[in-house]
């Protein structure tokens, strides 16, 4: 019997063939009992240690700024039948040794025969872009990970049997930086399906809200980068946004991620900017996410085919050109209070803010569609443009929140920026002073520097003990001049007056000495608390500084969230270990505090109170007058009451009343 095989049967076939050759070659390797092994010992990893999946993998947002935060993950598992401890080591491979000095340690346990995924933070040092037209750079950051085993440190190979990893990491220096968390992606998936039927090159075909914020990005001249969440997942806290300036949220699956949401509060206390698309999302992530802070409720979802948006800000009514549409927009109709609304269409609010600790959330209920227009027609381009409504919510979108007050991460390179060169021509030079003038008019980070460094340090004499050592002085040279006068010696004097400067300068020099020698290590801090009513929610934001006579070290920790960077100047080349034990649990090991200078450090802390934040107060004759409380929080100075306008009064707090007074 003859077998005839068709040209397509045989390349079947020996694809099968092929395949089943790999399979059964892979699996021998695999095999601890193969007789394989002992070939590839060298190369394949034993199953009775931990092995590395995954290491270096960029996580949460993916946005890295410079003199911010980043998250990355690792991914372990462990095929031995006991837990194992491990250490992940990471450091920046760069020119600068400065920013080589600290290492990002986390330590974690896998359990037995377990696949364990873990995230360990890492800062972002300064440096130059690579890229100065797009504002891009790239840094290199090796990572290992080990553990111990009869006292010996033993690494962690990969299944290649690698040690380490180098992951080159993409710095962005594009600001404001944005992150969008987008809708449920169905919707696209069928649109694109539908232009692929009709031989349209679907690849380049986004949704309709990404394409929104495309535009705005564009008409910033930001580029078109944004930041979505990564698949290896956000890790629960507020350093996993920390490389993000704004944030925009059209999926409201989010809200049943209670960890998640709770980093997006802080953030949003701590100065970002949220952008919450309730036609998206509903009203169910708003409502996780703020709680008692937003009264909103939802009421019914409108399908419009005539939209006229109304501009009502500041008490105008200024009425938009009427837009017909021939696929309906959505209009989630909700009623809402305290908050300032902007745009209305129907009498129904349409974008409204809500001022939210040091940041600030836009929230809309209008579609994407309704905000934008093509930009010519879509046989041609699929790009949109910004309505004249959304240019003014954008405007406001792209001021600088209460963070910039103690935004300590602006670098050098935007610095730079706002400097002045000789080669500048009028027009760069016009920009660059107004950049500047507008930066020191926000950012107060230098002044707090300043008053920190004058507030700690050793104690020189005081003015009082130098005046009366300077009358002491006085009184005898004009004494010693009488006396010699008398005696006819006046030329005397030229060799009495020195003497008596020696011997006072001495005298204020030994107590100098002393004082300095019998002083305390001294620390001081300037807290800046943006606190909302009926939060149990806010974070602390602000700068320290320590001195002390002799050089320190000692292990400084932090265990209930909070983070802060020390001054590295002079601490180049000593073995610095940032020890994170879990995503709010870390320890500086190896930070030495040189003696003799005063050290400031910037630091921020998100804090949940057991009790909410209660402040009420009415009108009287003596002005405003009211009670509050701030469970937590004593000695309290400088408070100021801001208004949702942006007013600000000076507050006396007094034994849990507050008042503001009528000149103020």
């Amino acid at each position: 019997m003859k077998y005839y095989v068709s040209r397509s049967g045989l390349f079947a076939f020996t694809a099968m063939w092929a395949f089943s050759f790999y399979v059964l070659s892979s699996t021998a390797i695999a095999q601890p009992d193969s007789t394989s092994e002992s070939r590839t010992e060298n190369s394949v990893v034993k199953l009775d240690a931990p092995v590395v999946q995954r290491l270096g993998v960029t996580s949460g947002f993916g946005s890295f700024i410079p003199n911010r935060w980043g998250v990355l993950s690792a991914e372990v598992s462990n095929p031995t039948d006991r837990s194992q401890k491990l250490t992940i080591r990471a450091n920046w491979e760069t020119d600068n040794p400065a920013n080589n000095a600290v290492q990002f340690t986390r330590t974690f346990v896998v359990p037995a025969m377990t696949r364990r995924v873990v995230w360990y933070p890492i800062r972002v040092p300064d440096h130059e872009p690579e890229n100065e037209r797009l504002k891009i750079g790239r840094l290199m950051l090796r990572s290992i990970i080990s553990r111990e085993e009869d006292g010996k440190e033993v690494m962690v190979l990969s299944p290649l049997g690698k040690i380490h990893a180098a992951a080159q990491i993409n710095t962005e220096f594009n600001k404001p930086a944005m992150g969008f968390i987008p809708e449920d992606e169905t919707e696209l998936l069928e649109m694109r399906a539908y232009l692929a039927s009709r031989g349209v090159d679907v690849e380049d075909v986004n949704s309709n809200t990404l394409r929104m914020l495309i535009a705005i990005r564009d008409k910033q001249g930001l580029g078109s980068a944004m930041f979505k969440p990564k698949a290896s997942g956000i890790a629960p806290n507020p350093l996993s946004l920390d490389g993000l300036d704004q944030l925009v949220i059209a999926d409201g699956s989010y809200s049943k991620d209670v960890s998640l949401t709770d980093s997006i509060r802080s953030w949003i206390m701590s100065g970002g900017r949220a952008w919450i698309m309730l036609d998206r999302t509903g009203t169910a992530f708003a409502q996780r996410l703020l709680g008692d802070t937003l009264s909103l409720v939802e009421l019914e979802t409108q399908q419009l085919n005539r939209v006229v948006i109304i501009d009502v800000h500041d008490g105008q009514h200024h009425v938009g050109a009427a837009v017909e549409y021939d696929q309906p927009v959505k209009l989630l109709t909700v009623l809402v209070e305290n908050v300032d609304v902007t745009h209305e269409v129907n009498g129904v609010p349409a974008a409204f803010w809500l001022k939210y600790g040091n940041g600030e959330i836009l929230f809309t209920t209008l579609s994407s569609e309704a905000w934008t227009r093509p930009k010519a027609h879509p046989s041609i381009t699929t790009a949109l443009l910004q309505r004249e409504p959304l240019e003014d919510l954008m405007k406001r979108f792209y001021t600088p929140t209460d963070k910039a007050l103690t935004d300590f991460s602006v670098t050098e390179n935007e610095i730079d920026e706002m400097t002045v060169n000789q080669t500048d021509d009028s027009q760069v030079v016009i920009d660059k002073k107004q950049r500047l003038a507008e930066f020191t008019a926000t950012s107060k980070v230098k002044d707090i520097d300043g008053f920190l460094k004058q507030k700690v340090g050793f104690q020189i004499v005081s003015r009082e003990h130098i005046m009366v050592v300077f009358g002491l002085f006085c009184a005898l040279i004009v004494g010693l001049g009488y006396f010699l006068h008398r005696k006819g010696r006046m030329e005397l004097l030229l060799a009495g007056g020195p003497v008596i400067v020696i011997v006072l300068s001495s005298y204020l020099y030994i107590i100098g000495a002393v004082k300095r020698s019998t002083l305390d290590s001294l620390t001081a801090s300037v807290q800046f608390i943006n606190a909302e009513h009926g939060s149990r929610d806010l974070v602390i934001r602000g700068m320290g500084a320590v001195y002390s006579e002799e050089s320190v070290q000692e292990n400084i920790e932090a265990t209930a969230g909070g983070v802060f960077w020390p001054d590295m100047q002079e601490l180049t080349g000593t073995n610095i270990r940032m020890v994170w034990t879990d995503m709010d649990r870390w320890h500086w090991e190896g930070l030495m505090m040189p003696g003799g200078t005063v050290r400031t450090y910037p630091f921020e802390k998100p804090l949940h109170l057991n009790e909410a934040i209660q402040a009420t107060a009415t009108l009287s004759p003596q002005g405003l007058v009211g009670t509050y409380r701030l469970p937590g929080f004593e000695n309290l100075e400088h408070a100021i009451l801001v208004s949702p306008t942006g007013e600000r009064a000076q507050v006396d707090l007094i034994d849990g009343k507050l008042m503001v007074h009528n000149e103020e």
